[in-house]
């Protein structure tokens, strides 16, 4: 069934041919082409049949191949979005390692906060806060509000009241509203 797929898709021009005329050999077709459909799937929100071709994607897949780190993002947005952390975990670290995901941190982030995993959760909220290009991005307020809220409590960080106000400060700079009460 995939492969036919992939073979009617690929033969109809159905995909993406800067995308996968990237591939250098039969395995690279293979895994462009089980990629393209599953963020095919992805993008009309069917999540069930995205989940299944980007695993027959990763099972096939190594990291010479060109999809391979997108394979493991969605991978892991899918699991992030189910709320399924661990497995959000597993695959988001692995994806993000593309600068061009990077701006996704917060999501990895979150996912280490709510299996208690906070000294994580710091790392990664640093990566996320302190990467210039996402400065505008539409979840900053909520990340310094979450990254604050390490300090506030001592979540795998010591104690620290003023630099929670400060991150305070700039989650409700950002527009996060519930950052008023404790800046």
């Amino acid at each position: 069934l995939y492969f036919n797929d992939i073979i009617n898709g690929y033969n109809n021009n159905l995909f993406d041919k800067d995308i996968v005329s990237k591939a250098f050999n039969y395995n690279d077709i293979l895994v462009a082409s089980l990629f393209k459909v599953g963020y095919s799937y992805y993008r009309c929100n069917d999540m069930g049949k995205a989940k299944d071709y980007f695993e027959k994607a990763r099972v096939i897949a190594n990291q010479k191949d060109f999809d391979y780190y997108a394979i493991y993002f969605f991978l892991g947005d899918i699991y992030y979005a189910e709320k399924n952390y661990p497995f959000a975990i597993e695959f988001l670290k692995v994806g993000l390692q593309v600068d061009f995901y990077s701006r996704n941190y917060y999501k990895l982030a979150h996912a280490y906060v709510e299996t208690n995993q906070y000294a994580y959760a710091k790392e990664a909220f640093e990566k996320y806060l302190f990467n210039p290009k996402n400065e505008n991005d539409n979840n900053i307020g909520w990340a310094w509000y979450s990254y604050a809220l390490l300090f506030y409590y001592g979540r795998g960080v010591p104690e620290d009241k003023t630099k929670a106000k400060e991150c305070f400060g700039k989650a409700y700079k950002h527009g996060y509203e519930q950052a008023k009460k404790w800046a």
